[in-house]
Parts: C-alpha cells; sequence; structure tokens
C-alpha cells in the first residue's frame, strides 16, 4: 500500500446527508440535555427526576408502538429528522432514552443507600462554583454539583465531539474506527470548560479526561455513561482530592 492510500485510509469520510442528521441529531441532544438541567436547577432534584422518568416511560412506551408501525403524529416525524436509520430500525428514540437512563442514574445517586452515606462527606457549597455563584442556590442540595457535573458534559462535549469529528475529523483512533482523534479533543475542551463551572480546574480536567476517554470506547453508549462517569469522578474528586 502507498503512503498516499495509506493516509487516506485514516481519514473518517461522512456523505453530506449524514454531517445534517447529526448536526441536527445533536443540536436536538443537547437542547434536551441543556432543559433537564435547567428544570433541575428550578425546581431541583425531586421533581426533575420525576419528569425524567416520566418523559423516560413515554418515551419507551411511543418507541414501542413506533416499532410497530404504528404512525404517532409529529413523533413519528421527529424520530425520522433526529434519528440514525440503524437506530430507527433498532428502537426508535434510543438515544434520547439512553440520555434520560443515564440522567435518572445521576439524579438518584443520592437515594442509593451506599452512596447516600458518601454523600455526606461531600463538603459542597454551591455559591463556590461559577454556576452557583450565578444563580440562587436555596433549591440545590450537597450533591448538586455532582449531578449538574455529570448532566453537562453529556449536553454538550458529546454533541461536540460528534459534530466536531463528522465535520473535522481526519484521523481515526486505533481501537475505535468510527471515533476520530479530533472529535475526542473537542470533546475533552468541552468537557473540562463546562465542568469547571461546577468544579475547581484539577478536577474539571480529570473528569474531562475520563469523559473523552470513554467517549472514544467502542461499543460503548455515550448518552448513558458519559454522566454517570463525569459525575462519578467528581464525587471521588470532591470526597478525596479537594
Amino acid at each position: 500500500m502507498s503512503k498516499k492510500s495509506e493516509k487516506s485510509s485514516t481519514i473518517l469520510q461522512f456523505p453530506e446527508e449524514q454531517k445534517i442528521l447529526e448536526l441536527g441529531r445533536k443540536s436536538f441532544h443537547t437542547l434536551i440535555g441543556s432543559t433537564v438541567i435547567t428544570i433541575f436547577i428550578i425546581f431541583g432534584r425531586y421533581y426533575t427526576t420525576l419528569i425524567v422518568l416520566t418523559a423516560l416511560l413515554v418515551g419507551i412506551l411511543l418507541s414501542e408502538l413506533a416499532l410497530r408501525g404504528v404512525r404517532i403524529p409529529v413523533i413519528t416525524d421527529a424520530l425520522v429528522v433526529f434519528d440514525r436509520p440503524e437506530d430507527i430500525r433498532f428502537r426508535p428514540g434510543f438515544g434520547v432514552m439512553t440520555l434520560f437512563v443515564g440522567f435518572t442514574t445521576v439524579l438518584v445517586f443520592p437515594y442509593i443507600p451506599l452512596v447516600s452515606t458518601l454523600v455526606q462527606g461531600i463538603p459542597l457549597d454551591c455559591r463556590n462554583s461559577i454556576l452557583g455563584s450565578a444563580i440562587r442556590c436555596w433549591k440545590m442540595d450537597q450533591w448538586a454539583l455532582v449531578t449538574i457535573g455529570g448532566m453537562l458534559p453529556a449536553a454538550f462535549a458529546d454533541s461536540a465531539s460528534t459534530i466536531g469529528g463528522v465535520y473535522l475529523g481526519k484521523h481515526k483512533w486505533p481501537h475505535n474506527k468510527r471515533k476520530s482523534i479530533e472529535g475526542s479533543l473537542l470533546n475533552l475542551f468541552f468537557a473540562i470548560a463546562v465542568i469547571s463551572l461546577v468544579a475547581p480546574l484539577r478536577l474539571a480536567v480529570i473528569a474531562g479526561f475520563f469523559v473523552m476517554l470513554v467517549e472514544s470506547m467502542p461499543h460503548v453508549d455515550d448518552n448513558m455513561n458519559i454522566p454517570i462517569v463525569s459525575a462519578t469522578v467528581l464525587a471521588i474528586g470532591f470526597m478525596f482530592l479537594i
């Protein structure tokens, strides 16, 4: 194989229609994530958990109906516009549902018996964060910054990495031919940027690295794993690093 052909084999190629699909899909993804985070800041953990769980259950029902060939006004059209063809065939709305699963997990972390004990050892005050100083903190609980820190990279960094990979990706990861190094670097940058809103920069860098690592792995659902990994790293960091 010539050097030219060897170099071209490392370049990710995406047809124009796929680029448009990914841009719309991830914009919708970011809108949902931002909405959940806003609801959490305004209404607190309890009501946000109820809303996300309800949305997840309704989504599963609508997905099952769509899978059985039932056409649902607006919903079916949205699935065609914002879902990948392979996801539509496997489970319509799969990406949104896994995002809700990831968000639900970080929302209910404090209610898990072992975790709830650990939460008491986290000395958090939302006023000591960039985000906390910009908003009213009265509805924030002790685990709030960890929860938001889990949801932020799932809403923004994951979208940035996908869109960046599609439009700017040139070099594949050796361990995952579907992901690009450029996309992962964008993921790292955005993850650090958004996590630093709720955590010290050094902890944001550590959490951002793990977010990038998980996002680059094959056969891993980013929507579900990124919030869990980010929140877990932040919880450990708040307990032992600061």
